[in-house]
């Protein structure tokens, strides 16, 4: 007598079973943080086209991005010490539920001031731990110039792709840092350019009224020896009229 054969069991094919309790939620978190990672390569987009703010506005996306990204409780775009000196702002820090983000670091807590410390310092690492601190560096030619760093919100450590999105979004900052400090050499080259045309303007208009001043003084001079002339032929006509008449009588 054969033993009859028992029904397929559909949740080992289609992996339901399993998928359930860890691929299915794998992939779900791996969906949103997707999400996210658009949502912020949605909103730099957005802030490339808009020229008329400059760099800071740039700057103020990115770390809105990166925060949102990271659902930070804090978010830290910062300048190391002595790079992109002309770069500005050198800070900026954004708290969650706020929209824009600070460059007075006297309105930071204690904490992100020494996160914001360690960066300015070059450090690569913290100094102590103080929570679940994110931090990829703004790299420019090869070189470290800040950091962006986040104290991060997410249920887990981030994941490689999130650290993906995050030099990505440092990667934008370290462009708009650079175009910060060429805009604001720009503009202080073309203020001096601007102060030695006017400064030329005045020579000109001096040169002008200088030369006004000479054609005036060179019309009185040739009337002067017209004058003189004048007066020379008219003693000269007066002594031969004195000897014509003295040697008369």
């Amino acid at each position: 007598m054969s033993t009859p054969r028992s029904a397929p069991d559909l949740e080992a094919l289609t992996g339901v079973r399993s998928g359930k309790g860890s691929y299915y939620r794998a992939y779900v978190r791996s969906d949103e943080r997707t999400k996210r990672a658009v949502r912020a390569m949605d909103s730099i987009s957005r802030a490339l086209v808009r020229t008329h703010e400059g760099p800071r506005g740039l700057l103020e996306e990115v770390v809105r991005a990166a925060a949102s990204h990271l659902e930070a409780q804090w978010m830290i775009l910062a300048i190391a010490d002595g790079r992109l000196i002309g770069a500005r702002p050198r800070v900026l820090a954004l708290a969650k539920g706020e929209t824009t983000p600070v460059d007075d670091e006297e309105q930071l807590p204690p904490m992100v001031r020494r996160e914001l410390g360690a960066i300015r310092a070059g450090l690569a690492v913290r100094t102590a731990d103080e929570g679940p601190w994110v931090r990829v560096p703004v790299v420019l030619a090869g070189t470290p110039v800040g950091a962006l760093a986040g104290l991060h919100g997410l249920a887990a450590d981030p994941e490689p792709g999130d650290l993906a999105v995050l030099r990505i979004l440092a990667n934008q900052a370290a462009v708009s840092l650079h175009t910060s400090e060429q805009y604001l050499e720009g503009q202080r080259q073309h203020r001096r350019a601007q102060s030695l045309y006017d400064e030329v303007q005045a020579q000109a208009r001096d040169l002008d009224q200088r030369t006004h001043e000479l054609h005036r003084l060179e019309k009185r001079l040739e009337l002067a020896r017209q004058r003189e002339l004048i007066d020379t032929e008219r003693g000269r006509i007066a002594r031969e009229l004195h000897d014509s008449v003295t040697q008369y009588v």
